[in-house]
């Protein structure tokens, strides 16, 4: 299983950009831009995150630049904004995280998912499916316990490289 980004919400956000810029494309009068905040210890900008949502709205028909642009201040896990603008109105498509929860539950869902198939699969592909799931709110306690344990591990690994 491969992903830039295992959260459920910008995958979908993803596919959402992408039919925002279809429907754009045909609109020569709107510009596009997009925007990211992320905590201050992340170095790359703009994020590989941004970045895609820039490619998928080339790859949907919006031909025309497409200003981007990062902040990075605070403690702030992520969000990115994407926005179409003209003389006569803006429209504007966001996804925050509130935590790394999100990655970390996109990541196990995808775990699950893979168990007893073969291959090589986009978790952007099979994103969809994992929402058929039932929600056991006892199941989102163990999850939520080992997510924590999870972020630790991975914070310490990460925290020096500041990613």
């Amino acid at each position: 299983m491969r992903a830039a980004n295992f959260s459920v919400g910008v995958n979908l956000f993803l596919q959402i950009a992408g039919c925002a810029a279809e429907l754009f494309a045909k609109q020569a009068e709107y510009e596009a831009w997009g925007w990211e905040m992320h905590h201050s210890a992340k170095k790359d900008a703009p994020s590989g995150t941004l970045k895609k949502l820039a490619e998928v709205m080339r790859a949907h028909g919006y031909d025309r630049r497409i200003d981007l642009s990062s902040s990075r201040a605070g403690a702030v896990p992520g969000t990115h904004e994407i926005g179409f603008d003209a003389l006569g109105d803006t429209i504007t498509l966001r996804h925050t995280a509130r935590s790394r929860e999100g990655f970390a539950r996109g990541a196990l869902q995808a775990a699950r998912w893979v168990v007893g198939k073969r291959g090589f699969f986009e978790f952007r592909e099979i994103v969809g499916e994992l929402g058929e799931e039932k929600v056991d709110n006892r199941q989102l306690e163990v999850d939520r316990e080992e997510i924590s344990g999870s972020i630790g591990a991975v914070a310490g690994r990460v925290g020096a490289r500041g990613v």
